[in-house]
């Protein structure tokens, strides 16, 4: 029923000490289960890359496989104009291979023991294909360094950039250093398999616009200033009808990721599931104090600018594609598309006003922008093929929101003021695994050790495909292991739990959503807060809990194990809620429920004090709790004492005679309430470590 945001240091009880290492093997420090762990294992589960380093010498050579005719550079350039296959060997110590095929063209790069550093551009550079395949072949190390002072436009933002769908493959291992952005970056898709593969970048290591899927290989993505593995589009493709901006990590993929920022960012789905043959992947995710490897916030080679229309405008035109153009002074040009951001309102008086903004970047070294707006569903931008257009201008360094005061698009003009749209740049995000609509685990052995939430889905974003996020988490299977400087699992809406096995080690409030629903799974959560909290939101606030089992520990303070600001319902499984306190008056309590609490079937243990009474049938129920701490609640069914006085129950192991019911107290708890379906009326005892304490 609470929800606060108090800066760890101010709460000391999740430390972090960032200790010197130079390898993969990171030790921090942190509070969980009551105990002070020590070791927080960050060390790599990929293989590296960087082990089968290698001398890489010789003449440097792309040569035609088919015509075994070898490309001519030119002043540095390797150009590869047609599709085919070629291998490259050697060293490049200043140059890049230039892909510049046709639209529908499929080009394979054999790497096969090369070394490409580039201080111009991009070591490879795909201005226009249909696919790309690099592929580290067998046996072969190979290294790709980006060594440019600064990007100035998206087109070559990555060591390895490429506008086409992109494959990395092979079965050698590849290195690549992105000293200025990102590592690997496609505008488009990015597939990754059996690699041995290394990434080292100040912003995104692996970026894939429109999805990035690993089914295989040993990889090691590491960010010192940026996300780790990310999608950028959350649209429809118009030639596919594909939803775009998933994450898939399938099969037998080892994936290590350290990032400053998110170790993966969706801006759709993330999905973690075993392939065909049911091969499961492994996923460690670091972010922020524990990534050995963060540093600053990378510095974004362009500024981003707003646009902003008013609600009739966007309306009217909210199907339509929105683009800039940009242009210096010797009349060069890059296009950015304009991406819808978010919805505001203002007031004044008793009037209401809702505004659209729409996002873009600004390319660092232009002076002039034009705005246009095209058909829906384009993709590639024209200065002569559009609904309508402002007729450009000079750009306002010091306004960043353009305002959209008139569309026609009888005469095809757009009209608008400029204005400052504020924006925090102070805060940044630092989770796990994020996506901006669902989380979907079915299988694999994920560890996620973050500053933020460990695993998070939003359900307040504007999706490009005119959705909004359903902010939902779907765990049904795997080995989900987290420590989170905040929530263990949040969901902005529904948190479904039906199978796995998830490991709240350390966390503020460990399992978070709207609306949490238990059926399945094993659950053990430590939490500094509330243990599980189903939150406030905009759908009907409960926890409800149908089977599985689930371990909830809290810390002594304000906290409470299991917190539900609507309604508690439990039909079947298992729940063991604990906390400490010696309070008795119910603020500070094993359960806390705002509305109705049902206990139908299963069973619940609480340790410690209940807030409130559960309306319970089909079970037996017995209390040893003090009047304060119970309502006035006491014995079997209301039959009878132990109402009148306050008991403790020390550390030890407990049974329920003639039940399976067993649970374990690594510290003393002020009162015991248990309610389960395999219990009668009378005829049990409660045993500690193997001795009679009670008998009903």
């Amino acid at each position: 029923m609470k929800k606060r945001h108090i800066l760890l240091g101010t709460l000391g009880v999740l430390s972090i000490f960032t200790l010197a290492s130079c390898g993969f093997s990171n030790s921090k420090t942190a509070t969980a289960n009551g105990t002070k762990v020590t070791n927080v294992d960050t060390e790599a589960q990929a293989n590296d890359a960087e082990k089968y380093e290698t001398e890489i010498t010789g003449d440097f050579s792309v040569v035609n496989v088919s015509t075994g005719t070898a490309i001519t550079a030119s002043n540095g350039v390797y150009t590869i104009s047609a599709a085919g296959e070629y291998d490259v060997t050697g060293l490049l110590s200043e140059g890049y291979i230039l892909v510049a095929a046709g639209e529908d063209d499929e080009v394979i790069i054999n790497l096969l023991g090369t070394s490409i550093t580039s201080a111009e551009n991009s070591p490879i550079l795909v201005t226009s294909a249909g696919q790309v395949d690099i592929s580290a072949k067998a046996d072969t190390y190979n290294v790709l360094t980006d060594n440019r002072e600064s990007v100035d436009t998206d087109e070559g933002s990555g060591a390895i950039y490429a506008k086409a769908d992109l494959k990395i493959k092979g079965n050698g291992a590849l290195v690549i250093n992105g000293n200025v952005n990102n590592g690997i970056h496609s505008s488009k898709d990015l597939e990754i398999k059996n690699v041995t593969l290394k990434v080292t970048a100040i912003n995104n290591a692996i970026k894939g616009n429109d999805s990035v899927t690993i089914e295989s290989g040993n990889i090691i993505a590491i960010s010192t200033g940026g996300d780790g593995i990310k999608t950028n589009n959350s649209d429809i493709s118009s030639s596919t009808s594909k939803q775009r901006g998933t994450i898939t990590i399938t099969g037998s993929a080892v994936v290590d990721v350290y990032a400053k920022c998110d170790a993966f960012d969706a801006a759709y789905d993330i999905v973690v599931e075993a392939d065909a043959d049911g091969n499961e992947p492994t996923i460690g995710a670091y972010t922020d104090e524990y990534s050995e490897y963060s540093g600053e916030i990378a510095e974004s080679s362009s500024t981003e600018g707003y646009m902003r229309l008013s609600s009739s405008y966007y309306n009217s035109y909210k199907n339509y594609v929105f683009a800039a153009y940009f242009t210096d002074n010797s009349g060069n040009g890059v296009w950015e598309e304009i991406k819808y951001k978010t919805a505001q309102s203002t007031t004044s008086g008793r009037s209401s006003t809702t505004y659209y903004y729409y996002t873009y970047d600004i390319p660092s070294g232009y002076t002039n922008v034009q705005f246009y707006m095209f058909a829906s569903g384009t993709t590639e931008y024209s200065t002569s093929s559009y609904v309508a257009t402002d007729g450009g201008g000079t750009i306002n360094t010091n306004k960043n929101l353009y305002v959209i005061t008139s569309v026609s698009t009888s005469s095809s003009k757009l009209s608008g003021d400029w204005s400052t749209y504020t924006t925090s740049s102070s805060d940044y995000s630092a989770k796990g695994l994020k996506a901006d609509n669902e989380i979907n685990i079915s299988a694999g052995n994920i560890t996620a050790v973050a500053s933020d939430d460990a695993i998070h889905a939003n359900g307040d974003v504007a999706l490009e495909n005119g959705s909004t996020g359903t902010g939902n988490v779907y765990i049904s299977g795997g080995n989900v292991t987290l420590t989170s400087g905040d929530d263990g699992v949040h969901a902005d809406k529904y948190l479904n739990i039906s199978g796995g096995t998830i490991n709240v080690v350390s966390s503020y409030e460990g399992l978070e959503g709207n609306v949490i629903n238990i059926s399945g799974g094993t659950s053990y959560v430590y939490a500094t807060d509330d243990g599980v909290n189903a939150s406030s939101g905009s759908l009907t606030t409960t926890l409800k809990v149908s089977g599985g089992f689930l371990d909830v520990t809290v810390c002594s303070g304000d906290t409470d194990a299991i917190d539900s600001n609507g309604t508690i319902t439990q039909s079947g499984g298992t729940i063991i809620a604990r906390n400490p306190n010696t309070d008795t008056s119910g603020n500070m309590a094993a359960v806390d429920c705002d509305s109705t609490w049902k206990i139908t079937g299963g069973t619940f243990v609480a340790a410690g004090c209940i807030c409130t009474t559960p309306s319970t049938s089909n079970v037996g129920t017995k209390s040893y709790q003090s009047s304060s701490g119970m309502g006035g609640m006491g014995g079997f069914g209301g039959m009878g004492g132990n109402s009148s006085s306050s008991y403790s129950f020390s550390k030890g192991s407990y049974t329920v005679s003639d039940t399976s019911i067993s649970f374990d107290l690594t510290t003393t708890y002020y009162g015991l309430y248990i309610a389960s379906d395999e219990m009668s009326s009378s005829g049990h005892t409660l045993y500690k470590d193997g001795s009679k304490l009670y008998s009903w």
